[in-house]
């Protein structure tokens, strides 16, 4: 069975609410899937706009892109009406930059540990030096580093998984991307969880 409507190419899904969701770019940049049929889920659309990574955490859908939404960029929550900031304060964007004048974008969205993990292309996550990737948590309202140490990645992270491995079983965050050094590309565990 085909399913039709979606208003530009997708490049992500999500579930969210019992709901399907598409990130796409283009058009209306996140629909949703209703009776076989895409529909717009959102107001935001501008042709240059994307949404490439989704993953919904406490009561949320978090998307993250290309996109300005008000005083956000790039990396916002939707409660299934409308799009708003991260964080706490009125309308205060905790933004992932590459530098003070430069916005970053995550790539990937994953939850482990109860917190919302965020990898991409940014060395800073609301204003913690955290490089390529970094932890978001909606109890504390603050993000964290994803390293113990002055150790880290040194370049974008593009992928994020969660997974049961060893004997006893051991939860891990896995971490892909185009980084090198001791990782190359991919990275099993956290440290700093």
């Amino acid at each position: 069975t085909g399913y039709t409507g979606s208003s530009g190419y997708v490049l992500c899904f999500a579930s969210f609410n019992s709901e399907l969701y598409a990130g796409v770019q283009g058009g209306y940049v996140l629909d949703k899937l209703v009776s076989n049929t895409f529909v717009q889920a959102s107001t935001l659309n501008n042709s240059g706009y994307s949404i490439n990574s989704m993953c919904a955490y406490n009561s949320f859908l978090y998307c993250s892109g290309t996109f300005v939404v008000g005083p956000v960029q790039n990396l916002a929550k939707f409660n299934g009406t409308s799009f708003s900031a991260i964080g706490s304060g009125q309308n205060t964007p905790l933004l992932l930059n590459v530098s003070p004048q430069v916005l970053g974008y995550a790539n990937s969205m994953k939850v482990f540990n109860n917190k919302l993990w965020v990898g991409g292309s940014f060395v800073t996550a609301g204003g913690v030096s955290s490089p390529y990737l970094a932890a978001w948590s909606s109890v504390s309202g603050t993000w964290t580093s994803a390293y113990a140490s002055p150790t880290a990645l040194n370049s974008d992270v593009h992928s994020l998984d969660t997974g049961l491995t060893g004997s006893p079983s051991t939860n891990y965050l896995y971490v892909g991307g185009s980084f090198t050094g001791p990782y190359k590309h991919v990275m099993r565990g956290v440290t700093n969880v």
